[in-house]
């Protein structure tokens, strides 16, 4: 439970949506009312128009799309970072984040490098990540290549029944292609079924490199006049919003 409080606060709190376009419902409003407008004429052109054009269309919806999105979205989020949050782009806005985490973290219990540590390896422990996870991905390795390595001798059994060599030498190459189609097809199902089932895993990992980074700040501080923290924590400080999420209920 503690674990899952703890995402819920990095992605869905410190998340973009959170933080700025949960401010701009209107101008989304907008820009899937523009496409909905994009499609149905899209529609009208493919009832009125040849198949000639279709291309071009698809081609012009998708600038057009991209353009409403610049426009109506991107820009605004801009000037919403600016004028809410003080922050002059993006890249700052990021900072921010890792700030708003650090402070969350230190108001929760940790606070300095070695706290970070424990709570890496509680974020470790509880997701099953690291050495589990690059053994499994071994293993993984070994059963395709087993596989496939299965499936190219059962196949070779045939090559007895052909009795010219250039019909076996093409069987041969039908049976590597099979062989190596099948390997690659097997790997994207285990790509796709642990994008589907490991959210988790992935988000710790992200989460890992986020208190690995502070851990990093942390240390600039003590050593050197470095600051990556220091052109958002005065802003974060004078923003009731923003430490109101500092000020969240614990996660333990």
């Amino acid at each position: 439970m503690g674990l899952t409080k703890l995402f819920a606060f990095y992605h869905k709190k410190l998340g973009n949506w959170n933080l700025i376009f949960s401010f701009m419902k209107g101008f989304w409003v907008g820009y899937f009312v523009l496409l909905m407008l994009l499609f149905l004429g899209t529609v009208a052109v493919f009832y009125l128009l040849s198949s000639g054009v279709v291309w071009f269309v698809l081609l012009l919806d998708a600038i057009l799309a991209i353009l409403f999105f610049y426009l109506l979205i991107h820009l605004r989020a801009k000037r919403l970072i600016r004028v809410k949050f003080q922050l002059r782009s993006f890249k700052e806005l990021q900072k921010m984040k890792d700030y708003l985490f650090y402070g969350y973290l230190a108001k929760n219990g940790f606070e300095t490098r070695a706290e970070l540590s424990e709570l890496i390896s509680f974020i470790r422990s509880e997701a099953k990540t690291g050495v589990t996870d690059k053994k499994k991905s071994v293993m993984g390795l070994i059963f395709k290549i087993f596989i496939a390595t299965f499936l190219a001798i059962y196949g070779g059994s045939f090559l007895f029944d052909l009795d010219e060599s250039w019909n076996r030498l093409l069987a041969v190459l039908v049976i590597l292609l099979a062989a190596t189609l099948f390997f690659y097809l097997v790997l994207l199902l285990e790509r796709a079924l642990r994008y589907l089932f490991g959210r988790d895993t992935r988000q710790a990992e992200q989460m890992i490199q986020t208190v690995i980074y502070i851990q990093t700040v942390l240390r600039a501080r003590e050593n050197t006049d470095y600051d990556p923290f220091r052109i958002v924590e005065k802003k974060v400080q004078e923003n009731p919003f923003l430490q109101e999420i500092i000020d969240s209920k614990s996660f333990l």
